[in-house]
């Protein structure tokens, strides 16, 4: 009797075995794992020994384990014959670990791993998304740094209309970056709509707000650079639509309140007023396509006389906007504001190539007009005199040889380029449009 029971034992042994491995098989199936957690659950003999976890289904509808490196495993639902959850490693270890939408093909959510040197080293997440149904638009998601800090979140709000994106200091916890848009504006054509983007400092500097943009109830949007004490560097405020036309900007010197230029802008130019500390104004500029126009302010804040026109080429140099100026012509006027003289310099800089003046007396009579031509060296030519109407042939007309060496001395503050600092931030918004020659 103990003999037939031994026998029995012995061919119910496997059998029990094999159940029992089946058993752990089909628990891995309704209890996804990653390609770690399977490798740990399943030893190697049994995957070897039990080559396909569906062998009544197709070859094209088995999963194979374990993973081999740089291949994906499906985990196939028997009933469905779609694959519920993926697993993929890489070459360099890495791994992810999918579920997937119930078409089979797009993923619900996906969670990544950062490689490790052995399969029994402890896996840290990298990158979790949480995927749009129907398709592979994210509307969740979060980086992790190799340590475990969180650096970077991103959420879209339950209807899908807005996204909410988050950026961390090495801490984890410390936010140095945040941004809110709306994805689908209801009067908006051009896209996703930036509604909020604040930038801070990170921890060890304060964590002070630096940059805001924030988007307004009547369209336009304001635009604001901080300093590390929370001082207004400069505010912009954008027009709707964010055209250039109607933009206002005013900048700040450090740590103060008082301001260091204030602009303006239209479909033609920028109009810019720049200021000393002490409150006068030091310049106006009229920044326009290629061209800039300067009129310099006096210590008391009042209006020199002259006005220069410059020719003005932007390059941009490792990313910041270089511009070059050649003075073309200056102008000079009255109390009233009436012009009394016009220098052009088109071709020699500091050489005049005429001088026109207007309502002056020469020897006791007044002319309405005078105007002087100087040849290329810079000396006088001609001069023609009108009275009373501009006509052909002039009222008189002088002319001068070389040998005389008539030549205009021109003062150096009418020829010098006398501009405040135009590079980098001293740049109104928006900066001046690109001219001949620019790129």
């Amino acid at each position: 009797m103990a003999r037939r029971t031994s026998k029995i034992w012995l061919l119910l042994a496997p059998l029990l075995a094999l159940a029992a491995v089946i058993a752990i098989i089909f628990d891995v199936l309704n209890k996804p794992h990653s390609i770690a957690d399977i490798g740990q659950t399943l030893r190697m003999s049994d995957v070897t020994e039990m080559t396909h976890l569906y062998p009544w289904r197709p070859k094209s509808e088995r999963a194979l384990l374990p993973v081999p490196p740089d291949r994906a495993v499906d985990i196939i639902d028997p009933d469905l014959h779609v694959p519920l959850q993926r697993f993929v490693q890489g070459l360099d270890s890495s791994s992810e670990s999918d579920s997937l939408q119930t078409d089979g093909n797009h993923r619900e959510t996906a969670l990544s791993f950062y490689p490790t040197a052995s399969q029994a080293d402890v896996r840290r997440p990298r990158l979790s998304q949480t995927f749009a149904p129907g398709g592979d638009v994210v509307i969740a998601e979060k980086l992790w740094r190799l340590d475990g800090t969180l650096a970077h979140k991103m959420a879209n709000s339950d209807d899908g209309r807005f996204a909410d994106v988050s950026e961390y200091a090495d801490d984890g916890y410390t936010v140095t970056f945040q941004k809110k848009t709306d994805l689908h504006p209801e009067d908006y054509w051009n896209g996703p709509r930036l509604l909020e983007e604040r930038h801070y400092l990170d921890k060890d500097h304060g964590h002070a707000l630096v940059f805001s943009s924030i988007y307004n109830p009547d369209g336009t949007s304001t635009i604001t650079n901080f300093d590390s004490d929370g001082h207004v560097l400069r505010e912009a405020i954008w027009s709707k639509w964010h055209s250039v036309a109607g933009t206002k900007v005013v900048a700040y010197y450090p740590g103060t309140h008082k301001i260091r230029f204030s602009s303006q802008s239209n479909s033609i130019e920028d109009a810019v007023a720049y200021y000393r500390l002490d409150g006068t104004q030091s310049h106006q500029l009229s920044i326009s396509n290629g061209h800039t126009t300067v009129t310099t302010f006096d210590k008391n804040g009042v209006a020199l006389p002259y006005e220069q026109y410059f020719d003005r080429i932007d390059k941009t140099v490792d990313g910041v906007v270089k511009s070059e100026y050649k003075l073309l012509f200056l102008t000079e006027k009255d109390a009233a504001g009436h012009m009394t003289r016009r220098v052009d310099l088109w071709h020699q800089p500091g050489l005049p190539d005429s001088e026109d003046r207007f309502n002056v007396t020469i020897g006791g009579v007044r002319y309405l007009e005078v105007d002087s031509l100087y040849a290329a060296d810079g000396t006088l030519e001609t001069v023609k005199y009108w009275k009373d109407e501009l006509k052909d042939p002039p009222d008189k007309v002088e002319t001068h040889l070389p040998a005389e060496n008539i030549r205009m001395q021109l003062p150096d503050d009418e020829t010098r380029l006398d501009l405040p600092s135009l590079d980098g931030d001293d740049l109104p918004v928006p900066p001046p449009l690109r001219g001949p020659g620019g790129h």
